[in-house]
C-alpha cells in the first residue's frame, strides 16, 4: 500500500473527532427542530380553542339576530297576511 491509500492515526483521529461533532451538531438541530414542531403544535391548538371560540360567539349572534329580526317582521306580516286574506 502506498501513502495515498493509508490513514495516519493522526488523520484518523481528525476525522473520528469530525464525525463526533458533526453529530452534536446534527443532535442539537434536531432537537431545536423537536422544540420548534412542539410551539408550532400548541400554537395550532390555541389558535384551533379561539377559532372555535368565536364560530360559538358568532352563531349566538347570528341567532340573537335572526330572533331580532324575527320579532320586528313578524307583528307586520301577520297584519298583511290578514289585510290581504
Amino acid at each position: 500500500m502506498d501513502r495515498e491509500e493509508t490513514l495516519s492515526l493522526e488523520e484518523l483521529s481528525r476525522i473520528v473527532k469530525e464525525t463526533v461533532e458533526g453529530i452534536r451538531e446534527l443532535r442539537a438541530r434536531f432537537e431545536e427542530t423537536d422544540e420548534r414542531f412542539r410551539e408550532t403544535d400548541r400554537q395550532f391548538r390555541e389558535t384551533r380553542r379561539e377559532i372555535d371560540r368565536i364560530a360559538k360567539m358568532v352563531g349566538d349572534l347570528t341567532g340573537k339576530w335572526g330572533k331580532f329580526v324575527e320579532g320586528l317582521v313578524a307583528p307586520g306580516a301577520v297584519r298583511l297576511f290578514k289585510e290581504w286574506g
